[in-house]
């Protein structure tokens, strides 16, 4: 189907995600499949596994403390750990394949998942090295205070983008992203936010459910759809920008017509 290829106001960027992501659902689920779940399955049962028994109600002040130091010595570290996997490797990766399947959709190329998982794989440096250096500015600019860290990573919403569509890489997929965002800070702060609220509500959810390996499954499942449907947002206002910056449906009408002259 064709979709809307234009400048959108902030009701048509979400409407347009939503049908790519109703229309390639089994595509991205997918993708989520290849690393994403069953990354989150391990690590989940990791951590069920090594909290360690129910604290005794009636326990004194200093057995509690001491359960809580044991919860913190036996978690922190290895949340760490696989934080820094997930950040490094497992969410790069399962972006880019998304944003690339999301971005063909879009364009009227469909393509598989296992297609968007080896463009992904074929482009891992790149992913890997703009989403280091993307990361490491975002965390020295949280750290330095906290407005600059939000900018830079409004500013970097589109570094994987660069990435996966325009086929390039480090600081010049930042510098594109930049230029990408001039003018669009502001639906960029309120996409951002209402992606954020429905992952808060999602993951809240999947907290209350009283059976923990329940809760995991959920969870789970919940986050793969939550990445599925923030690809489709994303790219969907990384082609609205284009529109509004560079006149990107203009072009791409023009190459349809050229097309059908020459057909």
């Amino acid at each position: 189907m064709a979709y809307l290829i234009k400048p959108l106001e902030l009701g048509e960027i979400f409407d347009q995600a939503i049908v790519l992501f109703r229309n390639r659902f089994k595509t991205l689920v997918g993708i989520s499949c290849f690393l994403a779940i069953p990354f989150e399955l391990v690590q989940g049962l990791t951590i069920l596994l090594l909290v360690p028994g129910e604290l005794n109600p009636n326990s004194t002040p200093e057995e509690a403390q001491a359960y809580l130091l044991e919860v913190f010595l036996r978690i922190v570290p290895v949340s760490l750990l696989f934080a820094a996997i997930f950040l490094l490797f497992v969410w790069p990766v399962t972006n880019a394949a998304a944003i690339w399947a999301v971005a063909n959709e879009y364009l009227g190329r469909p393509c598989t998942a296992f297609q968007a998982i080896r463009a992904s794989l074929r482009m891992l440096g790149r992913v890997l090295v703009t989403g280091l250096i993307s990361g490491i500015l975002i965390f020295l600019g949280t750290m330095a205070c906290l407005i600059p860290g939000i900018y830079l990573a409004l500013r970097f919403w589109f570094v994987y983008h660069a990435v996966m569509i325009e086929q390039t890489s480090g600081t010049a997929a930042l510098t594109r992203s930049g230029n990408l965002m001039k003018g669009h800070y502001g639906y960029a702060i309120v996409v951002a936010v209402l992606i954020f609220v429905i992952n808060a509500a999602v993951n809240a959810t999947a907290q209350v459910v009283p059976v923990p390996l329940v809760g995991l499954a959920v969870q789970v499942l919940a986050n793969a759809v939550l990445v599925a449907l923030t690809a489709a947002v994303g790219v969907v206002f990384y082609f609205s920008c284009r529109c509004r910056n560079e006149n990107f449906d203009l072009a791409l009408l023009a190459n349809a017509v050229g097309r059908g002259s020459t057909a």
